[in-house]
């Protein structure tokens, strides 16, 4: 089970791992029975009354919700709308169950009913000492904090603190059942750039290394984007924009891009016109692209009344920025592919 209750999450925590430590979990029918059975005990004890009728009733639920992460997740959810969530079942992981496979719990199915009894001297016993050998994990998740510190004194020594079951996995011993091993970290990421797609080149007994921006290269040769590839190391024009208007344009030599049109240009010159904005700090579409027009020299900016169908300009006391065109070099930029209205080989 897993608690929701604050107040019992330390008590209720060390009494799973001791359960866990006798009671694999895992998508067998015996598995099920087990963490069910406990799950009653605390939330319904009187659906455990009659045993042979459980268990009639057990086969019903395996028969339906059994064997499958899906079924056991679709199991938990019902009984947490009969019952509420202040205790949830424990499920199978399918973390745990791909463990499995590889031989963690690869024996699990294979087990007989009595290997996942709780042992005599523990039931019933209401050991609350999480070190002896009858400890009741049930008698504990049932007992007050005070009376489970005041037994447990090593519950208050200090040190690290897990706050969850599942990462206790790595200080079980070496032959229980729910041991894992935590996987190195650096040597999880040289196995990954080791397998990336178009980082090496292999042949004639040597490898290669590609560089990222090749890799990337090579796999957008074809499509509208191709044209990119085509212009790649080569002086070219990108027209930026703002929002709603147009910003400028970019002309460099293109480097790097990818599939969405980011794109690294060198030695960058750009020709912009600052964003239009009136005293009370915004503009019409309209009005935005009569300045648009003005700024870009177009042939038909004498006509624009008659072209836009209102013979309106810009409000007096507007920041016109009529002929205030900027121009900046970098040595490199970065330019976003949302931004981007169109890109073409620079004219010398």
């Amino acid at each position: 089970m897993q608690s929701n209750s604050n107040a019992a999450a330390a008590p209720a925590t060390h009494a799973l791992i001791h359960q866990t430590r006798r009671i694999p979990v895992s998508l067998g029918k015996a598995s099920l029975r087990i963490r069910l059975e406990a799950y009653y005990s605390l939330i319904a004890p009187e659906t455990l009354t009659n045993r042979s009728e459980w268990l009639g009733k057990f086969d019903q639920i395996y028969e339906k919700y059994g064997g499958t992460h899906q079924g056991e997740r679709k199991l938990s959810s019902k009984l947490a709308k009969k019952y509420g969530t202040a205790v949830r079942l424990l499920l199978a992981k399918s973390a745990e169950s791909q463990q499995s496979s590889r031989g963690k719990e690869a024996q699990d199915g294979l087990r007989n009913e009595e290997w996942y009894q709780v042992a005599e001297g523990q039931r019933d016993s209401g050991e609350l000492n999480a070190l002896s050998r009858n400890f009741d994990p049930i008698a504990m998740l049932r007992a007050p904090d005070d009376a489970v510190y005041a037994v447990n004194l090593w519950m208050n020594a200090g040190g690290m603190i897990l706050d969850n079951v599942d990462k206790f996995a790595s200080y079980l011993p070496l032959d229980d059942p729910q041991h894992r091993e935590i996987r190195d970290a650096k040597t999880k990421l040289v196995a990954t750039t080791k397998h990336s797609i178009g980082n090496v080149e292999k042949g004639g007994g040597k490898t290669k290394m590609v560089h990222p921006f090749d890799a990337i290269a090579n796999v957008l040769d074809s499509g509208p984007i191709s044209v990119l590839h085509r212009l790649r190391k080569k002086r070219t024009t990108v027209v930026v924009r703002y929002v709603n208007a147009i910003r400028g344009t970019l002309t460099g030599t293109l480097i790097a891009f990818d599939k969405h049109m980011n794109m690294i240009l060198l030695d960058v010159e750009e020709t912009y016109s600052p964003r239009p904005i009136d005293n009370d700090g915004e503009k019409s579409n309209l009005e935005l692209e009569l300045e648009r027009r003005k700024q870009m020299g177009n042939r038909g900016t004498t006509n624009t009344a008659d072209e836009t169908g209102t013979g309106k300009l810009p409000a007096k006391g507007s920041a016109g920025n009529a002929g205030n065109t900027k121009t900046r070099e970098m040595r490199q930029l970065l330019v976003r592919g949302d931004m981007v209205v169109s890109v073409y080989e620079a004219i010398s």
